[in-house]
């Protein structure tokens, strides 16, 4: 469960019979009970975004990815920081030469960012935040990008 405030927000998986209707072939008993706060918030708020492209396939992404968007054959990778973004950094660093994806990052914060301008020079990246995920209703006002001198600038003006 989530608690915010007095409301209490019940967490649901897929569970064995689930697992069998998605064909998920990896599935492990009460694999959630590992999960963190911050692993729940990240779900949560992957499919806030995926409700911008809800027609589209969801895939399986590796670390340190919460998630992908198959969007015509081409993954878009999805990392969203919460806490430590080390994994992501590690993963920029020594895989970014296997990594010819897109990548969306969703940060409380764009100050948040700032470790990644020098490793993300070369991606295909955009950036939301938690608030613009709630507030906007077009999915032209979600996102932000880095420019060459590395300053963050809202896409859509």
């Amino acid at each position: 469960e989530l608690k915010r405030g007095n409301h209490i927000i019940p967490i649901y998986t897929l569970g064995l019979a689930g697992s069998i209707i998605t064909r998920h072939s990896a599935y492990e008993v009460n694999h959630w009970v590992e999960y963190r706060l911050e692993d729940v918030l990240k779900r949560l708020l992957f499919f806030k975004f995926y409700e911008f492209f809800s027609d589209l396939p969801i895939i399986p992404a590796p670390d340190p990815f919460i998630g992908a968007i198959d969007l015509k054959n081409n993954p878009l990778y999805i990392y969203i920081i919460r806490g430590d973004t080390a994994d992501l950094l590690n993963y920029l660093k020594w895989k970014s030469h296997i990594f010819n994806g897109r990548l969306i990052i969703i940060t409380e914060d764009l100050g948040h960012i700032k470790p990644f301008v020098m490793h993300t020079q070369q991606l295909k990246m955009r950036i939301t935040t938690d608030n613009d995920l709630f507030q906007s209703r077009n999915i032209k006002e979600l996102f932000y990008f880095l420019n060459k001198e590395g300053e963050i600038n809202k896409e859509a003006q």
